[in-house]
């Protein structure tokens, strides 16, 4: 009689959802701005993702809000200090229906190994299709515990 193989617990993957929303703070005059110049408000669901999955591939998610695509705002890219090289990534997706047009993307995700306890810094790049080539950045951080 065979058995199926166990699955190497390694290949697994967790997954981690953060919803990104994110405003101009022109368009409400009750926001206080969170950004360098102050022109911008964002919040995230997770504002540091705890990584606790030891030996499981952990995918991250950041996912903007149905809200923030409708204010127009996309991602396009994102930057790490991850020195210990436990990201892969970043990967652009677009996963809204109707907002499939060129370089709009509402999801952007790392696949995290969790192999050394760290603080890595992400650096979230936004299109803001209201100012014609204007990005903002906004710096959530990644925290993780690998485990014995």
């Amino acid at each position: 009689m065979n058995h199926p193989q166990k699955p190497d617990p390694r290949s697994l993957e967790a997954i981690i959802n953060v919803e990104v929303d994110v405003w101009r703070v022109k368009d409400s005059p009750d926001l206080v701005g969170n950004t360098p110049t102050g022109h911008y408000k964002f919040t995230l669901d997770h504002d540091v993702v705890h990584v606790d999955a030891p030996g499981i591939s952990t995918r991250i998610n950041y996912r903007l809000t149905k809200d923030a695509i409708a204010r127009g705002f996309s991602f396009t890219a994102a930057f790490t200090n991850d020195y210990k090289f436990q990201l892969r990534g970043p990967y652009l997706e677009c996963s809204t229906p109707g907002i499939a047009e060129k370089d709009r993307y509402d999801t952007i995700w790392f696949l995290h190994s969790n192999t050394h306890a760290s603080l890595i810094s992400v650096s979230l790049q936004v299109r803001d299709s209201q100012v014609p080539d204007h990005t903002v950045a906004y710096d959530p951080q990644i925290t993780n515990t690998p485990g014995d």
